[in-house]
């Protein structure tokens, strides 16, 4: 199976919002309005039983309406209710590093769960509003390593 979506031309949240100040324009507000749309997505999924497991930045995209998309289900999560209890099915991958919480470390005790989009989207909130990724409290190279070995 394959996911098919329109193509965003102003891109994803971060070069969309570096474009506009760059411009010139105050981007406070918009940013928050923007991350409140990613908070209902986050909330519509959640509710469908789907965990994302990769939000950051890059799966941002800014419709030509200037709404903020949450895009890329390559390792999503699909929360399935059996009989007993709920079970996970992966679509596939593993995330992105730097965005995923700390239990994470662990592969053996990390589980994604909707609280670990929650820890994303604050690491996203955080990298949105400061316009620095959250490479400030790991850096580039360990997060390439760390990825790496897990």
């Amino acid at each position: 199976p394959a996911m098919v979506s329109v193509w965003e031309q102003n891109g994803d949240i971060n070069t969309y919002l570096a474009g506009r100040r760059k411009s010139g324009a105050d981007t406070s507000l918009l940013s928050i309005n923007l991350l409140m749309d990613v908070a209902k997505g986050l909330i519509y999924l959640h509710s469908e039983n789907v965990i994302h497991a990769d939000i950051k930045g890059a799966n941002v995209l800014i419709s030509s309406a200037g709404r903020a998309l949450l895009c890329d289900f390559g390792v999503a999560w699909t929360r399935v209710r059996n009989s007993v209890s709920f079970t996970l099915e992966r679509s596939g991958g593993k995330g992105t590093f730097r965005w995923m919480p700390p239990e994470f470390l662990d592969e053996a005790t990390g589980r994604y769960c909707m609280q670990s989009d929650i820890w994303s989207l604050g690491c996203l909130i955080l990298e949105v509003r400061t316009s620095v990724p959250d490479s400030r409290w790991v850096s580039h190279h360990l997060s390439h390593v760390l990825g790496t070995l897990l």
